[in-house]
């Protein structure tokens, strides 16, 4: 999976802003986006999603926040019975969850909300738009001691070098040597999906 964000919009386009629609219908007055009853008719042009956010859990499921951003046009009548037509758009967030297993499985949305600006979503534990988990500077230790309790215990002991052979063993993983730029400029690099053109995956 390349980008969240991508295949949120590519599969799921439909069902995240439908919910988003059927929301900003049924609250129009909540929203602002009329101030008074006066409304002959609201319709939503199109909608967009602008940004999306994922957080890990402990049930195998990922969150994932949406923010959807819908433009309507909202007629109305004023008293002297001229009609007047105005352009709105609101922000709304879409709170989903779903479980990755070669793509996202069971996908569901929970809630929909309006959007506060400023206000971005605080996932105890972040995902980044590739489903990395994105570590603070202060939690750089505990992580690394987390790892090596469970694949490398020794070095806990006794200060030591780690071995990488012995611990990508341990991983399940094997070693391969591989030409990263033909002028050996690059001494390393992570990659998360397939290079079909060196060949790497």
């Amino acid at each position: 999976m390349a980008s969240i964000t991508k295949y949120v919009k590519e599969h799921h386009f439909d069902e995240v802003p439908r919910a988003g629609i059927g929301y900003f219908l049924q609250n129009v007055i909540d929203l602002g986006v009329s101030v008074d009853e006066l409304i002959e008719w609201v319709s939503v042009e199109h909608s967009e999603i602008e940004y999306v956010s994922v957080g890990n859990r402990e049930d195998n499921l990922i969150d994932i926040d949406v923010l959807l951003n819908i433009y309507a046009e909202v007629s109305k009548f004023s008293n002297f019975e001229s009609e007047t037509t105005q352009k709105k758009n609101r922000w709304l967030h879409v709170s989903c969850t779903a479980l990755v297993d070669d793509g996202l499985k069971e996908f569901q949305i929970q809630s929909v909300n309006p959007y506060k600006r400023g206000r971005i979503s605080l996932f105890e534990h972040p995902l980044s738009d590739k489903l990395v988990p994105l570590l603070w500077r202060d939690e750089l230790d505990d992580t690394a001691e987390a790892i090596l309790t469970l694949y490398y215990p020794d070095a806990l002991q006794s200060p030591m070098q780690i071995n990488p052979y012995t611990l990508a063993q341990t991983l399940g993983l094997s070693v391969e040597f591989r030409k990263i730029t033909p002028d050996t400029s690059v001494f390393g690099r992570i990659y998360f999906e397939h290079d079909r053109e060196q060949g790497i995956s």
